[in-house]
């Protein structure tokens, strides 16, 4: 059980990076960090309060002695991009539908989260006068395990 503390009490505000779905390992040290952050492409500038990631439980069945068998776990990551330049806006739109890998990651605060295989769709949010952006919703579902979903890791610094 993990020790009652504050100092583990953290707002971090995410970086999030993209990229097709390919194998993924925690890095060892920071020159495996370097080259795990090159497989990635940056999205750019996200509004901060439109970052999530949660899991939640998956398909049920109700067992004949009245208890539950959970048969896996569904994820849903969702964020809104800013950036919506005629080359970003292509690069979105050819993840749509895709297999993608998410980095969530935190330099300062030395802590990232990888969300794995998941189906990548994008939506134009357009509204007349305010911020033109792109909304991603990233799903996958009935994982055997919450770690088949994402991984936490803390970025090495040596």
């Amino acid at each position: 059980m993990a020790t009652r503390a504050t100092t583990n009490i953290k707002r971090r505000l995410y970086q999030i990076a993209i990229r097709a779905t390919e194998s993924f390992a925690v890095p060892a040290d920071a020159s495996a960090w370097t080259t795990l952050l090159a497989t990635f492409t940056e999205v750019g500038y996200v509004r901060r309060g439109s970052i999530d990631g949660s899991q939640e439980k998956g398909d049920v069945e109700e067992l004949d002695d009245a208890s539950e068998l959970t048969l896996g776990f569904n994820q849903t990551v969702s964020f809104v991009a800013l950036q919506t330049g005629a080359s970003e806006i292509t690069e979105f739109e050819g993840y749509q539908g895709d297999a993608v890998d998410v980095l969530f990651y935190n330099t300062d605060a030395q802590r990232a989260i990888c969300y794995k295989n998941c189906v990548c769709n994008v939506f134009d949010v357009i509204k007349g006068g305010e911020t033109d952006a792109f909304q991603f919703e990233l799903t996958k579902k009935n994982a055997a395990a919450i770690t088949d979903l994402r991984t936490h890791f803390d970025i090495p610094q040596a």
